[in-house]
């Protein structure tokens, strides 16, 4: 899905996937967000949502990865 920018540009949606790793670990890779500017993005966020419903910031990523944990 495509959707026009502020920029006049075009970007996309990020795809997730999620594979088990082990016991209490999971693989997510995504795909790269295009239409970010120039430079694309400097930075992912992973966060999870707590059973309070805060959320809690688990790993800062490069913007040039597309996988983690």
């Amino acid at each position: 899905m495509w959707f026009r920018g502020h920029r006049r540009g075009f970007s996309d949606n990020i795809v997730i996937t999620a594979e088990p790793a082990g016991d209490f670990y999971i693989q997510l890779e995504w795909t790269p967000y295009t239409g970010w500017g120039e430079d694309g993005v400097n930075f992912y966020i992973l966060e999870r949502q707590t059973e309070d419903g805060n959320w809690e910031v688990l790993h800062q990523l490069p913007g040039s990865v597309s996988y983690c944990c």
